[in-house]
């Protein structure tokens, strides 16, 4: 693919994500905000689509100064915004923050290497990054990868938006490889679908939770 071809790969992927992450995950990613942050910290969803997790930490901490970027201008936002393809250098863009986000991003990019180095050159010493990303972990996932050949997130409709699946092990590596960062927490979301069904595996059986019975999984990371 040439440039403009590369270019309108990349938005029609943008579209089909829609830029919106499930309820759960939100959930997951606001109870890590309310502890790590306070008062008038600074905080920048990077991929933060039509902007419904921003909206949710203004309204918890309303003198915390936001920022939001994403492939797609999706709306007019209510805090400072700027477009940036994200497969590309955006750390020279931006100043340093105390939080740095990243809700089902690092799966739509060519690179998770590259991107979580411009996360961190982005991230304030003593600051945190916090990414979520489809599980390739779950009983789900690991059938669809037996019997399809593809983990359930990264085939069929899910494709173009979703082309780089990123373990557990693998990120943990990737974490590792840069100095200065310290992986605090993996939690697995308790949003497993049962396989073939819509239904959560929660739904059923509440206690089914950890990476055989979860959709998605977040992190949270340390700069020290």
């Amino acid at each position: 693919m040439d440039g403009r071809e590369i270019d309108a790969f990349r938005k029609k992927a943008s579209l089909e994500s829609a830029g919106s992450s499930s309820d759960k995950i939100l959930d997951s990613f606001i109870e890590k905000i309310s502890r790590y942050m306070s008062g008038e910290m600074s905080l920048i969803d990077i991929g933060c689509g039509q902007g419904s997790l921003l909206r949710k930490v203004h309204n918890l901490f309303p003198k915390a100064s936001l920022t939001g970027v994403d492939y797609t201008n999706f709306e007019d936002y209510s805090f400072p915004f700027f477009q940036h393809d994200c497969n590309k250098d955006f750390s020279s863009n931006f100043s340093e923050y105390d939080i740095v986000l990243a809700s089902e991003v690092i799966e739509h990019l060519e690179n998770p290497r590259h991107f979580l180095r411009q996360l961190t050159k982005i991230t304030r010493s003593g600051g945190y990054i916090i990414i979520s990303t489809p599980n390739l972990e779950s009983i789900t996932s690991l059938i669809s990868f037996i019997i399809r050949g593809y983990h359930s997130a990264f085939g069929g409709r899910s494709y173009p938006a979703h082309i780089t699946p990123v373990g557990v092990h693998d990120l943990t590596n990737m974490i590792n490889e840069i100095n200065g960062l310290n992986l605090l927490e993996i939690e697995f979301v308790a949003n497993g679908r049962m396989p073939g069904i819509s239904i959560l595996w929660q739904n059923i059986i509440p206690f089914l939770i950890g990476k055989r019975f979860s959709d998605n999984y977040v992190v949270v990371i340390k700069k020290i």
